[in-house]
């Protein structure tokens, strides 16, 4: 959901490259042109371990793309592969993954409660839903049905509705099948996996390929919402919030192009998901707060609100 690990170094390069500057001098007028020319070789870098990670895919490629077939079997096994590149990486930081506890029974009752309005529920049997321990607010989906999410996200988040909305979301990239578009262009012979390198994995992961990607998985999400009774609202709020915080902590993340963006901005995200939320009901829906603080999903009990 929010500004993925693949983004972290280059951003703190940015970051110490915008403090040198400012420290020494004012802006110069041409800096915009440096930085957009900085963010263009990095993506043209990026490019050689996998094509069309920044750059975009052009629309008819991405057409053909789509129209090629992955059965479950390949998508079991490159997910597999994602899965085990990424928790390589947690490794090498001593991140801690669990798969059992509270927190995790929470989030598979409250995933297997939005699965049957999935289109391709039946592709994924059984999910397997992990929690990384870090202050990080972030969730992930990986090929094969895997759901990531990060301990910092369940202490940031203020209502089961709001969390429903971040699995919701996760859910919808499965089911579109998003993150199969390097897995298609290696069985086109457009791309190479090697999955070695471990960067392959975290950007498989990041960055589906297309902005437009987000939006239709945010679109889903609001559906599904209302579909399961909880109110699409609260996924608004907790977009806004991530705006306002970003603009505090890391405002240079305001200064990069689209084209190297793995999400939309979640300030607009947040409006759009107010705006179809209320073309498609006028109801407020439910929040559950005290369900999220208890880890109790509403399907099990409703509080009084």
């Amino acid at each position: 959901m929010r500004s993925r690990i693949v983004l972290a170094n280059f951003g703190w390069w940015c970051l110490i490259a915008y403090s040198t500057i400012g420290f020494a001098q004012d802006f110069p007028k041409q800096f915009p042109d440096a930085l957009q020319q900085m963010f263009e070789q990095f993506a043209k870098e990026s490019n050689r371990f996998m094509p069309g990670f920044m750059g975009e895919i052009p629309a008819e490629e991405l057409a053909r793309l789509e129209r090629i077939n992955v059965s479950v079997a390949e998508e079991n096994r490159f997910g597999q592969q994602v899965l085990d590149g990424y928790l390589e990486q947690l490794r090498k930081q001593n991140k801690e993954v669990v798969q059992r506890g509270r927190d995790v029974e929470y989030l598979v009752k409250l995933a297997n409660t939005l699965k049957p309005l999935m289109n391709h529920a039946k592709r994924y049997r059984q999910l397997d839903i992990r929690v990384v321990q870090t202050q990080a607010t972030d969730a992930y989906s990986i090929p094969g049905g895997h759901l990531i999410f990060t301990s910092g996200l369940l202490a940031d988040v203020q209502s089961e509705a709001a969390l429903v909305g971040v699995i919701a979301h996760e859910l919808a990239h499965l089911d579109r099948g998003h993150q199969l578009i390097a897995l298609k262009q290696s069985k086109s012979g457009k791309q190479t996996l090697d999955f070695r390198n471990g960067m392959l994995a975290i950007a498989i992961m990041a960055r589906p390929a297309r902005p437009e990607y987000e939006k239709e998985a945010d679109a889903d999400a609001v559906r599904w919402m209302i579909q399961a009774g909880y109110a699409a609202r609260e996924l608004a709020h907790l977009l806004a919030h991530w705006d306002q915080r970003q603009d505090q902590q890391t405002p240079w993340m305001n200064m990069m192009p689209p084209f190297i963006r793995s999400h939309p901005d979640p300030g607009r995200r947040a409006q759009a998901i107010v705006e179809q939320a209320g073309r498609i009901t006028k109801n407020g829906g439910y929040i559950g707060r005290k369900n999220l603080d208890q880890r109790i999903p509403r399907a099990e009990q409703e509080f009084t609100e």
